[in-house]
């Protein structure tokens, strides 16, 4: 039957399309077929042949039937342009960087002002297509045509919001599934769907096959070149190289070395993290020592070798180790222990650590020596917190819950299987309380009064922000294609529907709350003035705020002696819980378009605490204009006095047990808590932190001096790595903004 189906579309589309199809069935019984879209022997059309005339390639192909889906159009696109795609650089046996950007041979539409890439968007210079345009201004026909396109490439795909900055997406590809089945068992299962699909999502399936076929065949390509070049120049690992990707990916893997080749593909051409990582690596891992055709220090080489590219690139990749496997047991392994050992010194990739009750000492001691590296790495993940919520709140199957991961920062994500927006959907409370108190406060008789009208603020604005994502989820989901992602996600093949459209079996957007410790200590100043703790009248702290305290520096000090976020303070912990988990409330339940998944709140900065910061105003908490927010969950920086145990005390109060999103709280702590003496007692640290409620906790491990030697001279002090937001990175790379959040951090020891 599926043969047949295929047979019949492949004769539909000789005879319909200006594309030769050869077919064959291989020895596994996968349907196999090569294109060449470019054939001119059968039909066209005045369209096709007017952009190809202007040797505009891609959008020839885009436009060649427009009645085709988008991811059709798109695949073909792609397929055409992965033709001539040279192969990816290699630098110890593994793939380490792409050598080129995949492009059409030949397209000159970059040149005229349009050109369309593999994800099925248009892009315009609008200077240069102004000029094609003049050119044919008195031929209606064919100035239709290029007004037309124009049109198209003007629908603003990525809509920023001015108010609730929203953009970016982080994202694990089904790793299991390319390991475990290969690009063949991809296009069988698409084989599969095509006999009970409808016309459309059949054109939706024929795209992604281009887009699996497009990538087999340039894989293969490449295994022909390495081979080449061990014949040229005697180098072992071209050889091996060359000799894996003559059936992997195509094929399931057969080893160590195969997976780790797979895992660094799929993040050079799906922008794909490493999920569980020590999960999807152990059965490789243990069969490969079992047949003695793998070292455990060789496993550790390329782990670091893999580690080194994106130390190298700098990107915020992310993985996870430990932790719970579907069934629900501990999933520790050996491999578990060798991500530990292989990260120590590399601020890349972002790692978490995914902790239970009864995980290994020998974990918990591998991964304080991780972390006491000056690594900042690993991240802790209390996972029952997690688990619970997504499950209760989420509806996420328990099995699935259980499999939780993250990508860029700390965005919760079921791999394989999500979409989920980056946490720079901006929610500024900070913003939100500002504005509350310059309209709102005068016209208070009471801080009950106040905190009303702030609530009622707060609920319009959170209402408006869905709005507004959704407009912007909208029309991603309508015209933008992706069909390397719509391969790569569980779901998109069953249901017939796009990465961006809601295919993915789990939706969420990552709603993040900015300033939140700011509101916290900012309420503190408020209550104080309504109460007579602060002896000013409203006027005055209105005009002070204005002002940026310049006239009046004895408010200043009055209002930084209050109580702060991160000291122990009863009536301001009492501030920080009942504010956050309002706010948490106010999110949960709200419904994204794309595929009816949910907005999910969590409270994950990037660098973005400094640069909204820079473009905020002074605040009520004694910050000064211009300066940084507060850093996720974390006390604002330098305000904490009182030791580790309190700050963990304070933020154990936040509304842990609804943020799946992640709330991450960074902590400062000086080297000597590291050192053989002192490393088996850190452990107690944190375990007391989620026996509170605490979801999630990562270290930047520096002393004082070394920070404050760093930010006098960065580029002498390159080998520095700090906690930023949600991530580690170089100290010396970060603005001179974030530079200075982190020398102002408190550092803790004993």
């Amino acid at each position: 039957m599926i043969r047949q189906e295929l047979r019949r579309t492949a004769s539909q589309l000789s005879k319909t399309h200006p594309v030769l199809i050869r077919q064959e069935i291989d020895k596994d019984g996968v349907w196999d077929m090569m294109y060449d879209f470019f054939c001119t022997e059968g039909c066209s059309s005045f369209e096709y042949d007017f952009w190809m005339s202007l040797g505009m390639k891609s959008v020839a192909l885009f436009y060649l039937d427009k009645n085709m889906s988008l991811t059709e159009r798109a695949g073909k696109v792609l397929y055409e342009s992965m033709k001539t795609m040279k192969p990816f650089e290699v630098e110890k046996g593994l793939p380490s960087r792409l050598a080129c950007s995949a492009a059409i041979a030949g397209d000159e539409g970059a040149d005229r002002g349009l050109c369309v890439d593999g994800k099925g968007q248009l892009w315009l210079d609008a200077e240069k297509f102004s000029r094609l345009k003049e050119t044919f201004w008195d031929d209606p026909v064919k100035s239709g045509i290029l007004e037309r396109a124009e049109q198209d490439a003007g629908v603003p795909k990525e809509l920023y919001p001015a108010r609730y900055w929203h953009c970016g997406t982080h994202k694990v590809a089904d790793i299991e599934g390319i390991l475990s089945q290969g690009y063949d068992g991809y296009l069988k299962r698409i084989d599969r769907q095509m006999e009970r699909a409808d016309a459309a999502q059949r054109s939706f399936l024929r795209g992604l096959r281009y887009t699996a076929v497009a990538m087999t065949e340039y894989f293969e390509r490449c295994s022909g070149f390495f081979l080449e070049e061990y014949i040229r120049t005697g180098e072992r690992e071209y050889r091996t190289l060359g000799e894996i990707m003559s059936r992997t990916p195509k094929k399931s893997c057969g080893s160590f070395r195969e997976a780790i080749i797979v895992l660094r593909l799929l993040n050079l051409f799906c922008d794909s993290e490493y999920g569980r990582i020590d999960q999807y690596l152990y059965p490789y891992y243990v069969q490969d020592l079992e047949r003695r055709v793998l070292t455990r220090e060789e496993a550790k080489g390329l782990l670091k070798d893999m580690y080194a590219f994106l130390d190298r690139d700098g990107l915020i990749w992310h993985q996870v180790i430990g932790g719970c496997g579907r069934d629900g047991r501990a999933s520790y392994n050996d491999l578990t222990l060798l991500v530990l050992e292989a990260l120590e010194g590399c601020a890349h990739p972002h790692t978490s650590l995914r902790i239970r009750d009864d995980m290994p000492e020998e974990i918990w001691l591998a991964a304080m020596k991780a972390m006491g590296s000056g690594s900042g790495n690993p991240a802790l993940v209390q996972e029952e917190i997690f688990i619970k919520d997504l499950v209760e709140t989420y509806q996420i199957p328990v099995e699935d819950a259980r499999d939780f991961a993250f990508g860029g920062c700390s965005e919760i994500l079921i791999p394989g299987k999500t979409n989920v927006d980056s946490t720079w959907c901006a929610y500024n409370t900070a913003e939100i309380l500002h504005e509350t108190i310059y309209r709102e406060l005068e016209a208070c008789e009471s801080y009950e009064e106040f905190i009303a009208r702030f609530k009622e603020q707060t609920a319009m604005t959170v209402d408006e922000m869905v709005r507004h994502v959704n407009i912007r989820q909208h029309l991603a989901g309508t015209f933008l294609a992706d069909p390397v992602m719509s391969l790569h996600t569980v779901g998109c093949v069953e249901q017939g529907k796009g990465y961006w459209e809601g295919g993915a079996l789990y939706n969420f957007d990552g709603a993040d709350i900015f300033g939140n410790t700011n509101v916290i200590n900012s309420l503190v100043t408020i209550k104080a003035l309504f109460d007579g703790r602060l002896k000013v009248e409203k006027q005055r702290l209105l005009k002070a705020l204005k002002e940026d305290y310049a006239n009046d520096a004895e408010l200043l000090r009055e209002i930084r002696k209050l109580p702060k976020f991160g000291n122990g303070d009863g009536e301001t912990g009492k501030i920080a819980e009942e504010m956050t988990r309002w706010l948490f409330e106010c999110m949960i339940g709200k419904r994204i378009w794309r595929g009816n998944g949910y907005f999910i709140p969590d409270i994950i900065q990037w660098t973005t605490y400094a640069t909204l910061g820079e473009k905020m105003a002074t605040t009520a908490d004694g910050r000064k204009a211009k300066r940084a927010l507060a850093d996720s969950s974390s006390a604002m920086a330098g305000t904490d006095e009182k030791g580790p145990t309190v700050v963990l005390g304070d933020c154990a109060l936040l509304p842990h047990d609804h943020g799946a999103g992640t709330m991450v709280l960074n902590l400062s702590l000086a080297p000597f808590c590291f050192e053989e003496e002192n490393i088996r007692k850190m452990p107690a640290l944190f375990k007391g932190y989620f026996m509170m409620g605490g979801s999630q906790v990562q270290v930047t491990v520096a002393d004082a001096k070394k920070i404050q030697a760093a930010f006098d001279h960065p580029e002498e002090h390159k080998d520095l790595i700090v906690r930023i937001g949600g991530f580690t990175d170089y100290f010396y790379k970060q603005s001179r903004e974030i530079q200075r959040v982190v020398l102002e951090r408190t550092i803790y020891g004993f």
